[in-house]
């Protein structure tokens, strides 16, 4: 079975370090995905000459 390594697996030193926060699961990349999206769209060329 493979799996993502730790940090240390890649050598990184992690003592001393805080444990991450950061909301995850596939609804948060969802969300995430459409804000990205979003903004995108309102800055580009055609949507501002199409809605202005």
């Amino acid at each position: 079975m493979f799996a993502v390594p730790s940090l240390e697996e890649l050598g990184f030193e992690t003592e001393g370090l805080a444990t991450a926060v950061w909301p995850g699961g596939e609804m948060e990349a969802l969300t995430r995905l459409e804000r990205h999206l979003e903004r995108k769209v309102k800055s580009s060329p055609f949507f501002i000459s199409q809605h202005y």
